[in-house]
């Protein structure tokens, strides 16, 4: 949470709310004796929450059933920041980067390409029709009107999952970190919120600033945050007793926060442009406008003219 409102040895901004990248999944599916016993038939092993990139791969493929109007995973699909964003969760699975830490641009690199790839097949094959259209409301209605079996997607939308107002899929829902590709420094993503004082007000404006962060900050604050559907900053909240009790997916959440990695999106001045040539590539790949390793050449080309 820190690192994210760093820059260099400045700190602009303190944190404020966590978002985990997690795998949400039906749990109620998952666990059907009926369904595990199909699927260990089919695969040679138990039904669980994915650990593994192929394993996720086995059960999209397992739970997608057109003629039920299930669908194994579903994403978001729209050119734009939605399908460029949605792709970087998969990208950091695969253990790809856009940039690297000596600042080359391998967003076409082979496991940049895999990732793609895999992202692609959500489209050909696990998604519901249409969902190459999807921003992020379209990808949790699908999932929360029980139409989807899993997606990768960010925390702060797990409370809604409990909310029956909006949501078919209540008390069946689980959270799990999300899957990878093992030994090939796969990490988790972390994003969020942080909170600043504006460097041309008043001393006597960034006072009552700096005792507003003091305070909504604090421990007990914090606490009720998370009562009222917010995200957390500090771990002693993570392991707070009460809120374990109600909010029982928080160890899972915990473990993403605690090895995590917030810099799967580039933070450079020309993030922006970076997201807005991924939105436009990612989706030419999975309309079949472009190749996954075209996309991603053309891609690379484009991002490395910014700089």
């Amino acid at each position: 949470m820190w690192t994210m409102g760093e820059w260099g040895d400045k700190k602009a901004a303190f944190p404020l709310s966590g978002y985990a990248n997690n795998l949400i999944y039906r749990k109620d599916l998952f666990e059907d004796p009926e369904e595990k016993k199909a699927f260990k038939a089919k695969y040679g092993y138990e039904l669980k929450p994915p650990v593994t990139m192929d394993e996720m791969r086995d059960i999209a493929t397992f739970f997608t059933r057109p003629d039920n109007n299930l669908y194994g995973v579903v994403a978001n699909g729209a050119r734009g920041p939605a399908v460029a964003q949605d792709w970087m969760e998969y990208m950091r699975g695969f253990a790809g980067e856009i940039i690297d830490k000596n600042g080359n641009v391998t967003v076409n690199s082979p496991q940049c390409l895999k990732s793609l790839e895999f992202f692609v097949d959500i489209f050909d094959k696990w998604a519901p029709p249409g969902a190459i259209g999807y921003w992020w409301d379209d990808r949790e209605t699908s999932y929360r009107t029980g139409q989807s079996v899993m997606q990768s997607s960010w925390s702060i939308a797990r409370a809604g999952y409990e909310d029956t107002s909006i949501s078919l899929v209540a008390g069946k829902t689980a959270l799990a970190v999300t899957p990878m590709v093992v030994g090939e420094g796969a990490q988790f993503g972390v994003g969020g919120w942080g909170i600043g004082i504006n460097a041309d007000i008043s001393k006597e404006d960034q006072e009552v600033a700096w005792a507003f962060i003091k305070w909504v900050t604090s421990p007990a604050v914090q606490k009720d945050w998370l009562l009222h559907d917010g995200q957390p900053i500090r771990r002693s909240t993570c392991v707070d007793p009460e809120l374990n009790k109600k909010m029982p997916w928080l160890p899972e959440m915990l473990k993403v926060y605690e090895n995590g990695n917030g810099d799967y999106r580039p933070r450079y001045p020309q993030a922006n442009e970076i997201q807005t040539i991924l939105g436009l590539r990612v989706n030419q790949a999975i309309t079949h406008e472009l190749t996954a390793k075209q996309a991603l050449d053309k891609a690379a080309e484009e991002i490395k003219a910014l700089f």
